[in-house]
C-alpha cells in the first residue's frame, strides 16, 4: 500500500510537471534548471536587443564623447575613443581652415577678374557705333564735317 501510494505520488508529480511548468503564483518555472534556463535566455534576449538597438544608431553616433567619456562621474571610459576623437577634430579643423583661406583667396581672383572685365568692357566700342558715326558724315559735338580739308574733321580710326 505504501509503495503504491509512493507510486501515484510519482506519477502525480510527473504529471504535474509535464502540464504546469509555469507557477503563475510564484511568477517562477516549477523545475529550477528549467528556471535558470529562462533566465540565461531573457538575459541573451535582453543583451541581443541592445546590441541590436546599438547597430541601428546612425554612424555619427558611434563617436560621440559620452561613449568615451561619462558625463556624472567625470571619468574616461575609454581613452583611446577620446584620442581618436581629438584627431579627427584637429584634422577637420584643418581642413575647415585650408579650405576657408581657399575661399577666400577665391573670391579675390573672383573679384579681379570682374575688374578686368569691366576695365576691358568699357575700353570696347562696338562697330556699328563707329558705322553710325561715318554715315552720319559730320561730328555731332562740333558739327564739323568728316573729311581731309581744312575745315573737317578727321575720322576716328575703328578700333
Amino acid at each position: 500500500a505504501f509503495r503504491d501510494q509512493q507510486l501515484a505520488l510519482l506519477e502525480c508529480t510527473d504529471k504535474f510537471r509535464r502540464y504546469n511548468s509555469f507557477d503563475p503564483l510564484m511568477q517562477q518555472m516549477t523545475d529550477a534548471s528549467e528556471e535558470a534556463n529562462l533566465r540565461a535566455a531573457e538575459d541573451a534576449r535582453a543583451v541581443e536587443s541592445v546590441l541590436r538597438a546599438e547597430a541601428a544608431q546612425p554612424v555619427t553616433y558611434h563617436g560621440r564623447e559620452s561613449q568615451g567619456y561619462d558625463m556624472i562621474t567625470h571619468r574616461s571610459r575609454d581613452p583611446d575613443l577620446l584620442q581618436q576623437l581629438d584627431v579627427a577634430e584637429a584634422s577637420r579643423t584643418d581642413r575647415f581652415r585650408v579650405r576657408h583661406a581657399a575661399d577666400a583667396a577665391a573670391r579675390v581672383r573672383g573679384a579681379e577678374i570682374e575688374d578686368a572685365l569691366a576695365a576691358a568692357s568699357h575700353n570696347k566700342v562696338s562697330h556699328q557705333r563707329y558705322m553710325e558715326a561715318s554715315r552720319r558724315g559730320h561730328d555731332i559735338l562740333t558739327n564739323l564735317p568728316y573729311g581731309d580739308g581744312p575745315k573737317c574733321q578727321q575720322l576716328p580710326p575703328a578700333r
